[in-house]
């Protein structure tokens, strides 16, 4: 399948929001600021930037799906857990290791997220097994809580197949459905406690992103013959700019409808629209695309090392500081010798699949 550089690198740069958000947000003095400042706010919705994860997995997913004669359930599912859950492991038990080494504690003067929300507690076996069995509740995302998403990419890209198929034979019921499925389940999952092991609600109110995902793959021919006239290339600009502002400034009620639809106008620019896809095909944005799930997975154990342990001597902006550099060079290791082997492994289970 023909590669979309221009959607590795929308993925590179939503991984490098994500990491950013998690550095200025470990400062309360630095994320107090930079909330008030319009062009930096967008830097700060790493949250929000995660259903952009979401919709590009459904575009995916959909070009997989939709090769005719070439689908076999059992395959696709081997390389999809493949792709996510070996590195995964490898985080998780790299963070488990920096948290034995640091014995960390609270660090006054940092943020409430940073102190109460990751290595918050100690990671007992049972608090271990349940990061590697992808349970929802929050403490068993404390080694690093970026998994939370992940759990989630599991579970729909498990039953992805279905949703694939309704998208390919009714594909504006399927919006329709999944968009009021979706807010449904974002009110629900909001009253749930954050300790139940097993949360469908919080699984579910993502299913908007992946359908929609789905339907701008089925109909990316159209879309991009109108966004290659002259009305598409002034209105797909328009379009991602709206996008960026729906995910920057969204409120938390309508179920995280405007933020959904905020990262499917993203997408949708960043897919076809011929200057968007020009001005994304360059070497470094391709570079963190590329390693981009290395960098999602491995930098919060990063940041958690370098401010617990070189705050007192440096202190903890400097400290915040060093976790870009750090991060992305421990991503491209990671990529190499973690996430390439994983992904050539899923390539030999599919094969030996399709050949049994």
């Amino acid at each position: 399948m023909e590669r979309r550089v221009s959607l590795d690198a929308l993925r590179g740069i939503a991984a490098l929001i994500v990491l950013i958000s998690h550095c200025i947000g470990t400062l309360p003095e630095l994320h107090a600021a930079a909330l008030s400042t319009v062009v930096l706010r967008p830097l700060l919705m790493g949250g929000s930037w995660v259903d952009v994860f979401f919709v590009l997995s459904g575009y995916v997913l959909y070009l997989t799906f939709d090769r005719k004669d070439q689908f076999l359930y059992l395959p696709y599912l081997a390389k999809r857990i493949a792709r996510i859950y070996p590195p995964l492991v490898a985080a998780v038990l790299i963070s488990l290791i920096f948290y034995l080494l640091t014995a960390p504690e609270p660090i006054p003067g940092l943020s409430e997220w940073f102190n109460t929300l990751s290595w918050n507690i100690y990671p007992t076996p049972e608090v271990v097994a349940g990061h590697l069995m992808l349970s929802d509740a929050r403490s068993a995302q404390s080694l690093d809580n970026v998994i939370w998403s992940l759990v989630h990419e599991v579970r729909i890209s498990i039953l992805f197949p279905v949703l694939a198929l309704c998208t390919r034979r009714w594909l504006l019921a399927t919006l329709i459905c999944s968009a009021l499925l979706s807010s449904s389940a974002h009110i629900i999952a909001a009253r749930m406690s954050a300790e139940l092991p097993i949360n469908p609600a919080a699984t579910l109110q993502y299913v908007f992103c992946f359908a929609a995902g789905a339907a701008l793959a089925r109909r990316e021919a159209a879309l991009g013959r109108w966004m290659q006239s002259r009305q598409g290339q002034i209105g797909g600009i328009v379009i991602a700019l709206i996008g960026v502002a729906l995910l920057s400034f969204s409120p938390a009620r309508l179920g995280g409808m405007l933020t959904a639809c905020g990262a499917v106008a993203i997408v949708a620019a960043c897919a076809v629209h011929p200057l968007v896809k020009r001005s994304l095909a360059v070497a470094p944005l391709i570079w963190v695309g590329r390693v981009s799930y290395s960098l999602y997975l491995i930098h919060l154990p990063i940041l958690l090392l370098l401010v617990h342990n070189l705050s007192p001597a440096i202190g903890a902006p400097l400290a915040v500081a060093l976790t870009v550099p750090v991060s992305l060079g421990c991503a491209e290791i990671f990529h190499r010798w973690i996430e390439q082997p994983s992904m050539v492994l899923g390539r030999w289970g599919s094969a030996k699949l399709r050949s049994a």
